[in-house]
């Protein structure tokens, strides 16, 4: 089943992400347009759970076939573990480098215990300074734990239950979820950052995205029409300029506008999916985990060398900088990603 021109849209929502983090005072994204959704970049955060849980449901969508959990999981390690690993090695290098030799004070400091809670991926489930080694990184703690959790939801739920049930457990389950979190906001609004983080708070998103691949899967001859694809973006892209402040967008309430986007996407044969499946996007798309992973390390080690040769840093450099990050992360995924995928898939376990 062809979803590669999905693919695409990782790169997208990784740049924007990037952007918002290091470039957002930058021309042109400091036009008022066009700030209002890169300020708002973070549900390109939901969008990565939403369509991992998409891509899950259709690379596992054998109904009634269950998911050995040892093979399985020796896949899902191959798929993120080598990048992730990569980028918390470059995190504490920078940081002792910082600390020993250059004798530079950080608000950060680095802790045994902080690297033993990223080794472990669980950074998103303790409310520390764990997600200050490599900020990015919490989101790799979330989609582990849906990792864990999708054989179990696989074989007992969705093999197991019609889709009507399916549908209504799933929605009922990202009402409650919204409730409690809002509640938990209001309640605690200093511990904001750790519920918004916290995985449970997240695995709406994921399960939504299990919802559209499984009705993909039931529904994949149907094909709707590029003109609803472009009128739905248009009205993501007009939502993040509407942000109601207290409600957090990160945690699937953007679902409402990413769910209609992905699954016009993803049934559409029209010019943009023919666009999206230009070898080169699809390329870039296959990269973007590591563009996404590797931004922080890349920006540090790249602030830090300026810093030495005594080059003054400037907003300007963010399109260096993003060059940089772009032709490291083709170079990890050809020499380390893939290679290192391939040797832990070939793992036999007796």
């Amino acid at each position: 089943m062809d979803t590669q021109h999905l693919t695409f849209t990782r790169f997208l929502a990784a740049i924007a992400i990037v952007v918002l983090h290091f470039g957002n005072q930058l021309y042109p994204f400091n036009l008022p347009f066009v700030s209002a959704v890169i300020t708002n970049a973070a549900v390109g955060v939901s969008y990565f759970f939403l369509l991992s849980g998409f891509v899950m449901s259709i690379a596992y969508s054998k109904r009634g076939k269950e998911i050995v959990f040892g093979s399985y999981i020796q896949n899902r390690a191959a798929r993120i573990l080598p990048l992730y690993f990569l980028a918390m090695i470059l995190m504490v290098i920078y940081y002792l480098i910082r600390a020993s030799i250059f004798h530079m004070d950080s608000q950060y400091q680095l802790s045994f215990t902080d690297i033993l809670v990223n080794v472990f991926l669980l950074q998103s489930w303790i409310d520390s300074d764990a997600h200050n080694l490599n900020t990015a990184s919490w989101t790799l703690s979330v989609e582990a734990f849906f990792y864990l959790s999708f054989p179990f939801i696989n074989n007992r739920f969705f093999n197991q239950l019609s889709f009507k049930t399916v549908v209504i457990a799933v929605l009922a389950f990202f009402v409650v979820s919204q409730l409690l979190l809002h509640g938990l906001m209001y309640k605690f609004p200093n511990r904001k950052p750790f519920i918004q983080d916290f995985p449970l708070f997240h695995l709406n998103e994921f399960l939504v995205g299990n919802l559209v691949g499984l009705y993909f899967i039931r529904n994949r001859n149907k094909h709707n029409n590029t003109f609803y694809l472009l009128i739905v973006t248009a009205l993501m892209l007009l939502a993040l300029q509407q942000v109601v402040p207290g409600i957090s967008y990160t945690n699937g309430m953007f679902l409402f506008i990413l769910v209609p986007f992905l699954m016009l996407l993803a049934y559409d044969i029209g010019p943009i999916t023919r666009v999206f499946n230009n070898k080169l996007l699809i390329y870039l798309g296959e990269i973007s985990y590591g563009i996404y992973i590797l931004q922080f390390p890349v920006y540090f080690f790249f602030t830090a060398f300026l810093t030495v040769i005594g080059y003054k840093i400037n907003l300007p450099l963010f399109y260096l900088y993003l060059l940089l990050l772009i032709a490291i992360s083709a170079l990890s995924f050809s020499f380390i990603e893939k290679p290192l995928q391939e040797k832990i898939k070939a793992i036999k376990f007796n």
